[in-house]
């Protein structure tokens, strides 16, 4: 998979912190998952990891859009990203 596509090589050192799942449904064996990101490289690494896994199959191109969030003990405002995608499921353990 690496000689076709060199992106597609996964981060060793990727900390999964920075991603978080808020929704997560199945139907019909696809999952759609839903979740936030604290950037969109966390968000990229994920859908990386899902494609690279036997487990699954097909996924969408995730639908993300830019958030604005403030904390209650902090003045400043935390920016993250929520996403959308839906993954097929090639077999379940």
């Amino acid at each position: 998979n690496k000689a076709d596509d060199p992106q597609s090589e996964i981060n060793e050192r990727w900390d999964p912190s920075g991603l978080w799942l808020s929704s997560v449904e199945e139907a019909d064996g696809r999952l759609t998952i839903e979740g936030s990101a604290r950037d969109a490289a966390d968000l990229s690494e994920f859908t990386r990891r899902l494609r690279a896994s036997v487990w699954f199959g097909e996924i969408t191109h995730p639908n993300y859009e830019r958030a604005d969030s403030k904390s209650r003990d902090r003045e400043d405002t935390q920016r993250h990203l929520t996403w959308k995608l839906d993954v097929a499921v090639r077999r379940w353990n």
